[in-house]
């Protein structure tokens, strides 16, 4: 069995290789190497992937330029990507375009990156922008009110102009650290707490206040050799499958994507085992403090939506 399935992932790598590197830029080929890898891989394709774009900067200085050209380099990137997600029928794609901690890099990089930002989010108001072309509603995830409230608005606009779109997701990850979403979370739980004192904070609960909501990704890519989230998803990526790549983002290709697909795919089984296991144990502490609670008259009415 397992020499079996050693060939199959072989074969497919062979077929995907050759393919994609006849033709990168292939529609057809693309979508045919995205086919086999569903119909013959060895688990399924993810529903939900993320990517931690970095490494712009030294793309930038490796050519002679300054750190900052590189962004929009960057930025042209990830219209690839989502086109790769696209013909990979990825549901929903979230990508860390600007960090909290950002913002300490020099006036000048700021002030770049929020100009490059007004552009691109202008850009999503035109029909003919990527976002429309595949049906991708936009999101923007982070602390907003730091923003210029130019940018504010034209997010705002972007995300009113995809809101009709219910087959792909975009979450743009601006003015985000994970510990800054968490600690809102907390305070939602907490309001929540004062406003209903038999209100019980859980797992399940704190997810739902979450940025991104109970959707956490399945597939997790960072370019330029990283190995580290650097405050990305902490909480989500629990069962993500994470590959780390040395590839800089503006030099990241589809045949990049396709072997981060492939690696997820044979860790597929594992994830899944291990997320049963966990639902299993959250089950089973659910169902204890009902049972404790059970003589309390109404002590328990809230536990179905707390722990289901």
């Amino acid at each position: 069995m397992v020499m079996m399935l050693l060939t199959m992932i072989v074969g497919v790598a062979v077929v995907a290789a050759v393919a994609l590197w006849l033709a990168p830029r292939s529609r057809p080929i693309r979508r045919g190497v995205f086919a086999v890898l569903r119909w013959c891989g060895p688990g399924p394709l993810p529903r939900h992937v993320a990517f931690v774009m970095d490494g712009n900067r030294r793309w930038a200085r490796q050519l002679g330029m300054p750190g900052s050209d590189g962004h929009p380099k960057g930025s042209d990137k990830l219209m690839d990507a989502l086109e790769w997600c696209h013909d990979a029928q990825v549901e929903q794609v979230t990508v860390y375009a600007f960090s909290l901690e950002n913002f300490k890099r020099s006036q000048h990089e700021v002030d770049s990156i929020m100009q490059l930002a007004k552009q691109k989010f202008t850009e999503m108001l035109n029909r003919e922008d990527v976002v429309h072309k595949y049906r991708f509603r936009v999101r923007v995830l982070g602390e907003r009110h730091l923003l210029d409230p130019q940018l504010q608005s034209v997010m705002n606009s972007a995300e009113l102009a995809t809101a009709q779109y219910d087959e792909r997701v975009l979450n743009i990850c601006f003015a985000y650290t994970s510990r800054a979403e968490i600690a809102a979370a907390l305070l939602d739980q907490a309001r929540a707490m004062q406003q209903d004192t038999q209100f019980e904070c859980t797992e399940r609960t704190v997810e739902h206040s979450l940025m991104t909501g109970a959707s956490f990704p399945d597939l997790l890519i960072r370019t330029s050799g990283e190995n580290r989230l650097s405050d990305f998803l902490l909480w989500q990526s629990m069962f993500a499958h994470i590959v780390f790549m040395h590839a800089l983002w503006p030099n990241l290709s589809v045949w990049h994507f396709v072997r981060a697909i492939m690696s997820y795919q044979a860790s597929a089984s594992s994830i899944a085992r291990a997320r049963r296991m966990h639902n299993t144990a959250l089950h089973h502490h659910c169902s204890s403090a009902a049972t404790l609670t059970s003589d309390v008259p109404g002590c328990n009415q809230h536990l179905p939506a707390v722990c289901g």
